[in-house]
């Protein structure tokens, strides 16, 4: 029986064959464009070709669920992971060869396209995918997410109940893993332990807010905020991640407000000056304005104040031009190789260099060589 509800499917079956969703052969000599997109519940990736005459047909479509610690990522985090996820997954199309790949996600432009290198800044999960990426041959190009509905919609239509491939969760636990282990390590040079931080994090009202934006995307627009130090944290959003509930900005630990005056001690124990302290700090620690911190909390430590204004013992002037050879020479010892030390001598006005070899280096010898060269002239 051929009724006209059978007529009607026929008929729409026909059309979608026709249309742009049919899958085509992967070919090699053509154009290929990869597109991947993450949601709160998985990636999605297609890989497509581009036709001569502009017309896109894809290859092939892949999806998966993100663990359970890939959703605690940060938005640009798990943009970054559905680009990788991607080109591993179609690595044999696409290894030595050029291509295309596209995301939503504008920041990874500065990330993954930069021809200046990787950001110095940059989350270090980030910083091992661009290393990864450096592997492939691409142009990364942003696309509006209005018009990429191919990717997008493969990382919504997740069944939460299938779990990722295995290989996944095992790499992703030790990432996870490694990353908390260098928060702990930049904590043993300071008197805090990592939970004091996360406790601390938690009960801070301004880094609770940064969590939700990093794990939830932050605003498209400059935040416009009372709050400077919410601005200062947006101005730095693509270096930062959250690690067990602690805030990360690089390799350093985000501090809470209540830590901060704590901190600030350990940092000048020993009386560093401002450079070196701020040296220091950077190694390990951020929260905004910490330069303007470092230098107000050398400017009133009073043991640094006591010795910064001394008087210069002597006045120092630089030496007089020689007028001829040997009027005046400099010389000096050089360090003990195999038992035997070097005296360095050089007239100041030709710069003539002797080096003559010894095992003494008493005064007396210095004394009866020069006399000796003396009398050789």
């Amino acid at each position: 029986m051929w009724s006209a509800a059978c007529q009607k499917s026929f008929d729409r079956f026909r059309e979608i064959l026709q249309s742009p969703l049919l899958l085509t052969h992967y070919n090699p000599k053509l154009k290929i464009l990869v597109s991947a997109d993450a949601s709160m519940l998985g990636l999605g990736a297609r890989i497509a070709h581009i036709f001569p005459d502009g017309t896109v047909r894809a290859i092939c479509h892949v999806s998966r669920s993100l663990t359970a610690a890939e959703s605690k990522y940060s938005q640009i985090e798990k943009e970054g992971l559905a680009l990788i996820f991607a080109v591993t997954k179609f690595h044999r199309m696409l290894f030595g060869r050029h291509f295309i790949l596209e995301t939503d996600h504008k920041p990874l432009l500065t990330i993954f396209g930069s021809k200046k290198g990787i950001p110095i800044y940059t989350a270090n999960r980030l910083q091992r995918w661009a290393l990864t990426l450096l592997l492939y041959d691409f142009d990364i190009r942003h696309v509006s997410t209005e018009n990429f509905g191919h990717a997008d919609i493969l990382s919504c239509l997740i069944n939460r109940n299938i779990q990722p491939q295995e290989e996944f969760v095992i790499a992703t636990m030790e990432l996870e893993q490694l990353v908390k282990n260098v928060a702990s390590e930049a904590l043993t040079a300071l008197p805090l332990s990592f939970q004091q931080i996360v406790a601390a994090t938690a009960a801070d009202d301004s880094l609770r807010q940064v969590i939700q934006f990093i794990k939830n995307g932050w605003p498209s627009k400059k935040i416009e905020s009372a709050d400077s130090q919410l601005l200062q944290f947006y101005q730095r959003r693509d270096a930062l991640s959250v690690v067990e509930g602690c805030i990360m900005y690089g390799e350093r630990v985000v501090v809470p407000q209540v830590f901060r005056k704590q901190v600030l001690r350990q940092l000048h124990k020993g009386h560093p000056g401002v450079e070196r302290m701020r040296s220091i700090a950077r190694q390990y620690v951020y929260w905004p304005n910490i330069d303007s911190d470092v230098i107000r909390a050398v400017s009133v430590c009073t043991d640094c104040a006591s010795v910064a204004k001394t008087d210069r013992k002597t006045n120092l002037s630089s030496w007089l031009a020689p007028e001829k050879p040997w009027q005046r020479v400099h010389l000096d010892y050089a360090g003990s190789m195999a038992g035997q030390y070097y005296l360095i001598l050089v007239d100041a006005f030709s710069k003539w260099p002797e080096v003559i070899r010894t095992k003494d280096i008493t005064t007396c010898f210095v004394v009866f060589l020069r006399g000796s060269e003396h009398q050789k002239r």
